[in-house]
């Protein structure tokens, strides 16, 4: 898939400034339209703790995320990570002389989970600047933004390593990392990786492994004794990572000799204990959700005896504690204030709240956020919708909340931030997900959705139906009624006259074209009668006979979906099928551009890039990806720990 030109054409598209004309001198074009949903939480700041108890001082005061503190050896400067700019980069902030934090390393890639070096001479971060997230370090320089180019990658594996911890005497790193251990399948959608603890000799290279996984879970943020004679670290079996909190198995605080051996609990199983942090009077201080679903600080002995919490009793959550600038401070961070009442269609349960703070705004604070690919400009709108879809005619998007159990959905057209809600329609409720695969025409006069119908039998077979209806919400129509199964995932052709869908009707999960008035059915692919087999995500581009979906079609037993492209004959039969992914990881949610050139989807294909026990959501695809059909130019456009999925690309809109 001439990877050496992707790989050149990417880094062009990291190194290009926003401001290069495009279509000749004189000739700047507007920037494109791309609409995404992303699970990241609403807004986190950094607090310093000074004393057991008491309410601490709000060190950021940034609207979006900042997270993963920590604080140089002198106590001079903070260090965390913030997505101001769109993706995950590192600030230092002058904790002496105030002022505003400093970019420490330009690029839009992550550079997040940075540590100093005993002298604070140097700085290791985790960053995904070669595709997967690797281990870094680069010398501190707070006055000036540096490059990637002055930095030296220490790890290399094509899984990914993280949280980083330099030994007292500067000779060993510490880490986790998800080498070496399987992936493990929880559904289709759903892929799960385990992680242990890792050193490397920073002198000789030599690679160490401390911890031996058992199944499913993580020993992950190692921490070390200020003699360097002791490891302290999380260790999580059969872990179940959110949203599902409240039925996440109990973890435990556990510390380790610097090689290895006699490892031993030191707190009891408790809910999310995370993140543990040797303080300078040897007692160990870590995160851990209460009993109230809100995450805490607390600290312990090194026995595990002599319990007590740190963090104040406010409704607010905190985590990932690590010393502060003075003896008996340290620093964590946790939720901040958000607008107290979110969009209507917006909706969150109760336990998510409790886990990840209230709702917040729709659009991400800083949005829209220039990216720049080899052939032009895009805007990245991310919206915390669990789905949203950009109208091609306007800035409006069509979304639906998560609604409670038993209660109506309603469809919305709203402004890209979630206000100005005009409803289009009310479902009764089916099930947790009534609606989904929604699709607009390319005219933006009609919308068509799948609409899940009911779940019968034992198995719980979804039965589901293709409808439209007109943008203005009139004209409701089931476009595939009497019919077995699940119809769904619609998408219309270019000229709006037809509509690629996946059905069951005849047992398996395959692709279908019909009329956009539901006539006209015929039968595109026929992998569903051989047992494993799904074709799935379905889109049209506008301006060819050609459709992209994922299968497993290659290897049926497998649970990685990659990416396909089917052209289509003048009469709609199926002609020429090719691949343009193999097993690179999971993908899904696929769409092409506006003009038919781009195609963007999610994918796992970058791994994680943090321990999976620390992220708010599983990254089921992971992050988005652009993919040029004429030459497979690739170009990652999200960079972060946070679930990114279904996108819409549309063109700039006419100015005024």
């Amino acid at each position: 898939m001439r990877l050496l030109t992707r790989f050149i054409l990417y880094m062009a598209a990291l190194a290009a400034p926003v401001s290069v004309a495009l279509g000749g001198a004189g000739n700047v074009r507007a920037p494109d339209r791309i609409i995404y949903t992303t699970l990241q939480p609403a807004n986190w700041d950094i607090y310093l703790f000074s004393k057991p108890r008491e309410a601490p001082r709000r060190l950021t005061d940034y609207p979006g995320l900042d997270y993963d503190p920590v604080v140089s050896p002198d106590g001079r400067w903070l260090v965390f990570c913030s997505e101001r700019r769109g993706n995950p980069d590192l600030y230092a902030l002058d904790l002496q002389r105030g002022g505003e934090p400093r970019l420490l390393i330009e690029g839009d890639f992550l550079k997040d989970q940075a540590t100093f070096s005993p002298d604070g001479k140097l700085l290791y971060f985790v960053s995904t600047l070669s595709g997967h997230a690797n281990i870094y370090r680069l010398s501190f320089r707070p006055d000036r933004t540096q490059s990637m180019k002055r930095a030296e990658r220490l790890t290399r594996d094509p899984e990914g390593d993280f949280r980083p911890a330099v030994s007292p005497d500067g000779r060993v790193l510490a880490f986790s990392s998800s080498r070496d251990l399987p992936v493990a399948a929880v559904s289709p959608a759903e892929r799960i990786r385990s992680g242990d603890i890792w050193t490397l000799d920073l002198v000789n290279k030599r690679l160490r492994r401390l911890t031996q996984m058992s199944g499913v879970g993580w020993n992950g943020s190692p921490k070390w004794s200020a003699d360097g004679k002791q490891i302290a670290y999380y260790h999580v079996q059969g872990f179940t990572p959110p949203p599902f909190v409240g039925r996440e198995p109990r973890s435990r605080i556990w510390v380790m000799d610097a090689d290895g051996s006699r490892p031993r609990a030191v707190t009891p199983e408790e809910m999310s204990a995370r993140s543990p942090e040797f303080l300078p009077d040897g007692r160990i201080i870590y995160s851990r959700r209460n009993s109230q679903g809100r995450a805490e600080i607390v600290s312990v002995d090194r026995d595990g005896s002599g319990a007590r919490v740190e963090s104040d009793a406010s409704m607010n959550s905190y985590w990932d504690p690590s010393h502060g600038p003075g003896g008996g401070t340290f620093v964590a961070y946790g939720t901040g204030p958000v607008a107290p009442d979110p969009p209507e269609g917006y909706h969150r349960s109760g336990l998510e709240a409790a886990a990840y703070g209230p709702a917040g705004p729709v659009l991400v604070p800083g949005a829209p956020f220039r990216r720049m690919l080899p052939d032009r400009q895009v805007d990245l709108y991310p919206v915390r919708y669990f789905f949203a879809f950009l109208d091609p005619r306007a800035n409006r998007i069509l979304h639906f909340g998560y609604p409670s159990r038993g209660s109506p959905v309603t469809l919305w057209l709203s402004s890209l931030d979630g206000s100005q809600q005009h409803p289009l329609l009310e479902l009764e409720p089916t099930e947790d997900r009534p609606v989904t695969g929604v699709s607009w025409s390319r005219n933006g006069q009609w919308i068509a959705f799948t609409r899940v119908s009911r779940r019968t039998g034992a198995n719980a077979t979804t039965e589901a139906d293709v409808w439209k209806m007109r943008s203005d919400g009139t004209d409701l129509r089931d476009l595939t009624p009497n019919t077995p199964g699940f119809d769904g995932y619609p998408s219309f052709s270019g000229d709006d006259k037809q509509i690629v869908f996946r059905s069951t009707r005849h047992g398996g999960p395959d692709l279908y074209l019909m009329n956009a008035d539901g006539g006209n059915v015929r039968q595109l692919t026929h992998d569903g009668t051989h047992d494993g087999v799904d074709d799935l995500f379905p889109t049209f581009s506008p301006t060819s006979n050609q459709i992209a979906f994922v299968s497993n079609r290659d290897n049926p037993k497998s649970d990685i979906f990659d990416i396909y492209l089917l052209d289509l004959h003048a009469d709609g039969t199926p002609g020429k099928l090719r691949g343009i992914t193999r097993n690179e990881g999971q993908h899904g949610h696929l769409r092409y551009s506006y003009d038919g050139k781009w195609l963007i989807y999610a994918s796992e294909r970058g791994g994680i890039s943090d321990e999976e026990p620390l992220a708010p959501a599983l990254q089921q695809y992971g992050e988005l990806y652009a993919y040029r059909i004429q030459d497979g130019a690739l170009v990652r456009l999200t960079h972060n720990k946070w679930e990114e999925g279904i996108a819409s690309w549309e063109a700039p809109l006419p100015p005024g």
